[in-house]
């Protein structure tokens, strides 16, 4: 299903480890720009950007975004990922592989915001959007290349 646009999303599952984020794995048929990203939960549906990434999705299909070093996100342990797309940029399914989501309309993707930003995240839902951050080895929290499924994924593998 294809979602609105200008929306932000948050994955409530919080992640479980320390790292930072090394690339975005993803499946699209829209070919739109989108920005993934690791927000905190400040306090009740509050939730302050920690860093985002922008992502021109322009092929369709199963895609890897490499995130160059300068530009990737360190996280910890409680932090979630979500995204913000002006144009719906990944689809969603509400079948079996749904997580849940908080959601909110946002007129604002164009806006370069700053790490610190706080959004109201509000609306809940269900959906399987498929998205996965994958996570650059920091030392001695984390695995190598430990790698963290944020929401319903394809069956498909990348070469």
């Amino acid at each position: 299903m294809s979602d609105s646009s200008n929306r932000i999303v948050i994955f409530e599952s919080p992640l479980q480890c320390y790292g930072r984020v090394e690339s975005w794995v993803y499946y699209t048929t829209a070919g739109k720009e989108f920005k993934p990203g690791i927000y905190r939960r400040t306090y009740d549906n509050y939730f302050k950007l920690i860093g985002e990434n922008l992502v021109n999705a322009s092929t369709d299909g199963l895609t890897e975004h490499k995130v160059p070093k300068a530009e990737r996100i360190q996280f910890q342990s409680g932090d979630v990922i979500g995204f913000r797309h002006a144009d719906a940029a990944l689809d969603y399914d509400m079948g079996l592989d749904s997580v849940s989501i908080l959601y909110a309309d946002r007129t604002d993707f164009s806006t370069e915001h700053e790490s610190g930003t706080l959004f109201q995240i509000g609306t809940s839902a269900s959906r399987g959007y498929s998205l996965k951050a994958v996570f650059e080895d920091i030392g001695k929290y984390i695995m190598s290349k430990t790698k963290h499924l944020s929401s319903f994924f394809l069956d498909k593998t990348l070469g």
